[in-house]
């Protein structure tokens, strides 16, 4: 028969463990697929693959079991990557804070689950063949949901086209920088939150010739709802308008980023869209930008939840952590070099501090901050001591673009939501569905500060929020007409993106903590 021949034999065993080894990978991967842009995929699963194919080889070498150790494969590959689940999952169950429950203590207790049927599967003498048939089928069941997406592929990108006047003659424009810090909180919340006086800062700024925004909010709680909006220059509510979506598609938000309004704005008025990469690689895409500035994780998010969610999260491993800090600090070293490109530009530029983890001290050198935790937000010494870093980095590169730009730029600095101190989880999937008066507060205060040079000074309302910042801008540098919409906030659970809610303000700031419901209209 043809499946008595060893080689077959061999590759119907590898087929076996591999499908179920790739089964927990595809499915992070799959599951957080909107969140995941530049991909690396291949990597773990040929690290995980290669790494079956050894133990496989080895196990048939101390023994000639091969349906045995097929069976053995598939436990270690699940007790490997399965470990975070589960012991999130426990904690979760338990209500239990992360601190309560260590590695120590859970490693030697999980693993005695997956040691004793892999010891009595060593014992047996033999097991049947068909077997493997049996769990070739359940793994290929697994992995069947994964097929559709799989051959489906890509993104859907859809740019609503901004009708501007041509204008070649930018010589003496100025050019703009949009520059966010994610998680930015404004002074008012550091300084009730954090104990922190940011006055300083703030000062410095001004003295730059910086119009700072007092008490400045967002008109969204998260990134991939708020620099949408901004560069799109309307609320994200309406988006599905203009391309025929379902409402739950959380890559929509990510798309009308890589491909916005305003970079296109500029662009037919004769301007260079340069884009520097991110550490939130979800933001990077070159494909509208006319200079893009990469700058690569090695290890990644998506790789990073990996690791998290395995074994080696009982290992306390820091690649991403590194990772982020030498992006972040390469990118901090080409930026003031931005007015030496040719020609006019627009800049965005993503800085993922003061947001976690949290990677720089107050003097830029590398910590590794344990970010096992509930929330890292509460990790409050070291989220300022970021934050001390940021302030004295922007106030060090905004100094040398100005110095340096043939005229003086616009600078736009502003924070895309702040931070949730207030809050026992970061993780805004396990948000409450009416969020707490102290989130709603300490979430939507962020930093807002604009640089208008005096040719184009322009009064900015005291309640300017980020959907009217290039509103207000664009008009004032081409004399354009767009309208300017009225300040509205708005919350939505972060996995389900056009089931908004407008925040009422004024009765956020009446209420107690255990009246929630009528926080948000």
């Amino acid at each position: 028969m043809l499946f008595q021949n060893p080689l077959i034999n061999h590759l119907k065993n590898w087929l076996c463990f591999s499908l179920f080894a790739v089964f927990p990978i595809l499915f992070v991967y799959f599951r957080n697929k909107s969140f995941i842009f530049e991909g690396g995929l291949g990597l773990p699963l040929i690290l995980v693959l290669v790494s079956l194919l050894l133990i496989y080889l080895l196990f048939n070498r101390l023994n000639r079991k091969y349906t045995n150790n097929t069976l053995i494969c598939i436990i270690t590959a699940w007790w490997f990557l399965l470990y975070g689940h589960i012991y999130y999952s426990l904690l979760d169950l338990l209500q239990l804070p992360y601190s309560s429950f260590r590695h120590r203590y859970f490693l030697p207790l999980y693993s005695l689950l997956f040691f004793f049927p892999v010891l009595k599967i060593w014992r047996i003498n033999t097991i049947p063949d068909k077997l493997i048939g049996l769990f070739l089928i359940i793994g290929v069941c697994l992995n069947l949901q994964f097929l559709v997406p799989m051959i489906k592929g890509g993104n859907v990108y859809a740019t609503s086209k901004t009708e501007v006047v041509q204008n070649t003659n930018t010589a003496d424009m100025p050019d703009v920088y949009y520059i966010v810090m994610d998680s930015y909180p404004n002074a008012g919340n550091l300084l009730k939150y954090y104990k922190y006086d940011n006055t300083p800062f703030v000062h410095q700024l001004q003295q730059l010739g910086f119009n700072v925004i007092d008490k400045a909010q967002s008109n969204y709680p998260y990134t991939y709802f708020s620099i949408p909006s901004t560069l799109n220059m309307e609320y994200i509510n309406y988006f599905e308008d203009s391309v025929s979506l379902a409402k739950n598609n959380e890559d929509f938000p990510f798309t009308k980023i890589r491909h916005n309004k305003v970079a296109d704005y500029f662009k037919q008025k004769g301007y260079k869209y340069v884009l520097y990469a991110s550490a939130y690689e979800q933001l990077n895409d070159k494909s509208q930008a006319d200079l893009y500035i990469s700058n690569k994780l090695s290890i990644n998010s998506f790789h990073e939840s990996l690791i998290q969610l395995s074994l080696l999260n009982a290992l306390n491993l820091e690649f991403y952590s590194q990772g982020v800090y030498k992006l972040c600090s390469n990118s901090f070293k080409l930026l003031p070099n931005t007015p030496k490109i040719k020609g006019n530009k627009f800049v965005f530029f993503h800085c993922l501090p003061p947001h976690p983890p949290h990677v720089f001290d107050k003097n830029g050198n590398f910590i590794y901050v344990d970010d096992n935790v509930e929330n890292r937000y509460r990790q409050k010494k070291e989220y300022i001591g970021q934050v001390q870093f940021m302030n004295h980095k922007m106030i060090e590169m905004i100094g040398s673009i100005i110095k340096d730009s043939e005229q003086p730029p616009v600078i736009i600095l502003q924070g895309d939501h702040g931070s949730a101190s207030s809050e026992r989880v970061e993780n805004e999937n396990e948000w409450a569905k009416y969020p707490s008066k102290e989130l709603l507060i300490e979430r939507f205060g962020i930093l807002n500060a604009l640089y208008i040079p005096e040719k184009y000074k322009i009064e900015i309302p005291a309640k300017h929020t980020p959907v009217n910042t290039f509103r207000f801008i664009l008009n004032r540098l081409f004399n354009d007409s767009m309208e300017i919409l009225p300040s509205k906030f708005y919350f939505a659970r972060y996995r389900s993106p056009y089931q908004f809610k407008e925040v009422n303000w004024p009765a956020v700031y009446g209420l107690t903590k255990d009246s929630l419901v009528s926080t948000i209209k």
